[in-house]
């Protein structure tokens, strides 16, 4: 098999006692095509892909033979039709020192290609992310996961299916994570992800096909709340809010943004109110962010 997915078959032809080779490639069709005519597989001592060629040796007599059959076998370049998976950080709103799930895509949408078998490896620089948990994705199959080496920062998860997966975007898998306490505010953390394996019908190796895109966390140098910017959360950023909504200009530096306390998409009284009653410890809703740094994708 080529590193491009493609499987070299040799065949006998019994009406001149010669051979052929024919391609197959499965993510493409089921059917042979004819590549070139070659030596009797009777008489074939080896065959090899090299750069750019395909090479056979053959017996012959009192000594051997070299065929060399040019062919296009490197990596496909990557476009359109091909795989790409990737951490969905876009996902991630969460709060430093509370935890949060980042999921593995495998986007399969644009592509013909089926996918049987994946063995990844997610890893971390140590000591940045604490490891909670991992839970098992809709690729389907059996699945397993080793966290060994998690205070290490790396783990693994691999899954097998009976028959191939095609098409949409399928979740691999989903790590859960909390951030150390030695991350703090502005600070950024790079995950990365390897496919040690990912594979089709008939063994097929699809990590020519792949981009794999890693992701990064970072933590906000702001609290939510504080809209102006001014490293506190004060009564001049509900102020902030109230100017917003009645379309007054905003202190420089502001960021309305950071005003939406409850992560409803929107900043209005709602969010104004929260930070007030923060401010005289009057009970707020568990879920509200007033005080607290963010942590999502990285701008």
């Amino acid at each position: 098999m080529g590193r491009s997915g493609t499987i070299y078959v040799t065949g006998l032809d019994a009406d001149f006692l010669g051979g052929y080779i024919w391609t197959i490639d499965p993510a493409v069709s089921p059917d042979a095509e004819l590549f070139a005519i070659a030596p009797s597989p009777t008489d074939l001592l080896g065959i090899a892909l090299v750069e750019g060629g395909l090479v056979l040796t053959a017996n012959a007599a009192d000594f051997g033979e070299v065929y060399y059959f040019p062919v296009e076998d490197g990596p496909r370049i990557v476009g359109e039709g091909d795989l790409f998976a990737r951490l969905a950080v876009e996902r991630v709103d969460g709060l430093l020192g509370e935890s949060f799930e980042v999921p593995l895509l495998l986007d399969m949408a644009g592509s013909t290609r089926e996918a049987t078998d994946f063995s990844v490896s997610f890893s971390w620089t140590p000591g940045l992310l604490e490891f909670i948990g991992i839970t098992e994705g809709d690729f389907g199959g059996s699945f397993t996961a080793d966290v060994d080496q998690a205070a290490a920062g790396m783990i693994e998860a691999s899954a097998s299916r009976t028959t191939g997966l095609s098409g949409g975007v399928p979740t691999l898998f989903t790590v859960t994570l909390n951030v150390d306490a030695s991350v703090g505010p502005g600070d950024r953390v790079d995950i990365t992800v390897t496919f040690d394996e990912l594979r089709g019908p008939f063994a097929q190796d699809l990590r020519s096909v792949l981009t794999v895109e890693p992701g990064s966390l970072c933590v906000s140098p702001w609290r939510w709340g504080d809209v102006d910017r001014n490293g506190a959360v004060g009564s001049g950023d509900a102020t902030q809010i109230l100017r917003h909504l009645v379309d007054l200009p905003l202190a420089d530096g502001a960021d309305i943004e950071l005003g939406d306390v409850n992560r409803d998409g929107v900043v209005n009284g709602v969010d104004a109110v929260q930070i007030l009653r923060y401010l005289v410890e009057l009970p707020i809703p568990a879920e509200s962010r007033v005080a607290g740094y963010g942590i999502g994708a990285c701008p």
